[in-house]
């Protein structure tokens, strides 16, 4: 008999920090051919209320910054997803297209996750176009 894998039960992601929802609450997501992909955290309204208020309090430090620094992190990012594409392939190849059954291709999870990096350099690019083109920061 084939030993099932123990699956990750992924966390939410609320003001930097891994919380498990409040409720406790978990739901499978299940994959094209009828087998569990992941364990996900079913968020409640408390959790909702408490990421909104999270990035609301974190909105002013990211309005303080200046365009320059704001680019550097979108970029920062865009860097750090680049080291981690095998990944990102592999985790977009884990569950089936929308509509279909069948997973993702290697060469199209491949060209998502540079579609996802270059969109992140580009708007790491406009950081500091933007009150130059509209006029207001």
């Amino acid at each position: 008999m084939a030993r099932e894998p123990i699956l990750k039960t992924w966390k939410l992601f609320i003001g930097g920090a891994f919380p498990r929802t409040e409720s406790g609450r978990t739901m499978i997501l299940w994959g094209g051919d009828d087998r569990v992909i992941a364990h996900c955290c079913q968020g409640s309204r408390k959790d909702l209320r408490n990421t909104v208020e999270v990035a609301r309090k974190a909105l002013p430090g990211w309005w303080a910054r200046d365009a320059y620094n704001r680019s550097q992190i979108l970029y920062r990012i865009a860097e750090m997803a680049e080291g981690r594409t095998a990944e990102l392939v592999d985790a977009i190849r884990s569950v089936p297209e929308a509509g279909t059954e069948r997973a993702p291709t290697a060469a199209t999870a491949r060209k998502e996750v540079a579609c996802g990096i270059d969109r992140l350099v580009a708007f790491a690019g406009w950081c500091d176009k933007f009150p130059q083109v509209i006029g207001s920061r």
